[in-house]
């Protein structure tokens, strides 16, 4: 989806379940129920609010079209579900070497490609919460890691995603180069359960 000047958004070739993913800022496995098709029906969508408008802005103005175009019907529930716990990898408590504390002038935001991810600055939360897209489930932050930190990790995607398969895999790239390890467990995670879908009549 992007989001142009004048309050423009536009997205082509997408499913209805790419599009719910980018109007409730959720992952594929926090998407419940609905008719089959929302994974598979590919849809272009342009829509226009008159003003500039914020991406948060942009979100609510999807909602609202998916509900008034597809008369999507959604209920939010949390339910018991696979997640990964972040925790530091070494038994002394010190993180890796790949993970230092961030400059006080450095610059938030990830820049990302396949199989790297680098920041200038960044808190263990919301690390975890950008490698839950990653790691195919929800990551909670138990590094007891505070403050703001920089870092650079590589690894080999999934087949087929690219990048250097000399690499090693997220988990292994995780604990050798950032002294960070993610542990499988159990527990609750907020889920998007689709109530309601139709297919929209092209306009």
């Amino acid at each position: 989806m992007r989001i142009m000047p004048g309050g423009r958004v536009e997205a082509t070739n997408r499913t209805l379940k790419l599009l719910i993913q980018t109007a409730f800022e959720v992952q594929p496995f926090q998407i419940i129920a609905g008719p089959s098709w929302i994974d598979a029906d590919r849809f272009d969508i342009t829509a226009t609010a008159n003003a500039d408008v914020t991406s948060s802005q942009a979100r609510s103005m999807m909602q609202a079209l998916l509900a008034d175009r597809f008369k999507l019907q959604w209920h939010t529930e949390r339910r018991e579900a696979p997640v990964y716990v972040m925790r530091v990898a070494r038994l002394d408590g010190r993180p890796g070497d790949g993970l230092t504390k961030a400059a006080a002038d450095a610059k938030s935001g990830f820049r990302e490609s396949d199989g790297s991810l680098t920041t200038e600055r960044t808190t263990m939360s919301a690390l975890a919460k950008e490698l839950t897209g990653y790691a195919g489930r929800p990551i909670v932050d138990e590094t007891g890691l505070a403050g703001e930190w920089a870092l650079t990790v590589n690894w080999t995607p999934d087949v087929g995603g690219g990048g250097d398969a000399s690499l090693p895999s997220l988990f292994t790239a995780m604990r050798e180069q950032l002294g960070l390890k993610l542990e499988p467990t159990r527990g609750p995670v907020d889920v998007l359960v689709i109530d309601r879908a139709e297919r929209p009549v092209a306009d």
